[in-house]
C-alpha cells in the first residue's frame, strides 16, 4: 500500500516543474530525452522586419550545445528610437497580420510578466535592448528558460520588438504583469532553424 501511494505521488508531479527544475539547475531528471550521444549543438536564427511606419529591423541568433545548457542569444538591431524597447518572444510564429498575429508573450507555464533575472516570468522574458543616438542595438544573454530542445522550443516561434521600455512586471501599470507595458510592436520574425 505504501509503494502504491509512493508511486502515485510521484506520478502526480507536474511537468512543468520537472522541468524548470532540470533547466535552472542543470541536473539529469531520469528522462532519456536529449541524453542520446548524437545530439550536436542546436542553433536558430529570427530576422525581423519592420511593421507598417516603423523601421526597425534585426537578427536574433540562438545557440543551444544540449538540453541542459543555457541558451546563447545574441542579436543586432537598426533603426531604432534612441532608448530602452522589449524584446520578448511570442508565442506563435503567424505573421499573417504582421506582428500582431504573434500573439501573447510565449508562457507555457502560466506565469507572470518578468525581466529576464526575475525568479518569476514568463519563458519569452528577454527584457529590453537599448539604442543609442545612431539607432543601433545589441542584446546578449545567456538564458536559463529559452530552449530550442524538447516540447518547449522556441522553434516556429516569434521574436517582437516593442516600441517602448519593459517595465519588467514592477512598473505598476494595468499591463506590467502581462506585457511589461512596452507598446506597440514595431518589429517581428520567425524563429527558424539555422545552418551549423
Amino acid at each position: 500500500m505504501t509503494s502504491r501511494v509512493a508511486a502515485s505521488a510521484f506520478a502526480a508531479i507536474p511537468f512543468a516543474a520537472h522541468y524548470l527544475n532540470a533547466k535552472t539547475q542543470g541536473q539529469a531528471n531520469g528522462r532519456a530525452e536529449c541524453q542520446d550521444p548524437a545530439d550536436e549543438t542546436r542553433r536558430a536564427i529570427c530576422v525581423l522586419d519592420p511593421q507598417p511606419n516603423h523601421t526597425a529591423k534585426g537578427v536574433v541568433r540562438f545557440e543551444q550545445p544540449h538540453f541542459y545548457s543555457k541558451c546563447k542569444i545574441d542579436a543586432e538591431f537598426s533603426c531604432l528610437s534612441e532608448g530602452k524597447h522589449g524584446f520578448h518572444v511570442h508565442q506563435f510564429g503567424n505573421l499573417l497580420e504582421g506582428c500582431t498575429t504573434t500573439g501573447p508573450h510565449y508562457n507555457p507555464f502560466k506565469k507572470t510578466h518578468g525581466g529576464p533575472d526575475s525568479q518569476v516570468r514568463h519563458v519569452g522574458d528577454l527584457g529590453n535592448v537599448v539604442a543609442g543616438p545612431s539607432g543601433l542595438a545589441e542584446y546578449h544573454s545567456e538564458d536559463s528558460l529559452v530552449t530550442l530542445f524538447g516540447a518547449y522550443s522556441v522553434l516556429g516561434r516569434s521574436c517582437v520588438l516593442h516600441a517602448g521600455e519593459d517595465d519588467l512586471g514592477e512598473g505598476g501599470h494595468d499591463l506590467s504583469k502581462t506585457t511589461g507595458n512596452s507598446g506597440g510592436r514595431v518589429a517581428c520574425g520567425v524563429i527558424g532553424t539555422c545552418m551549423p
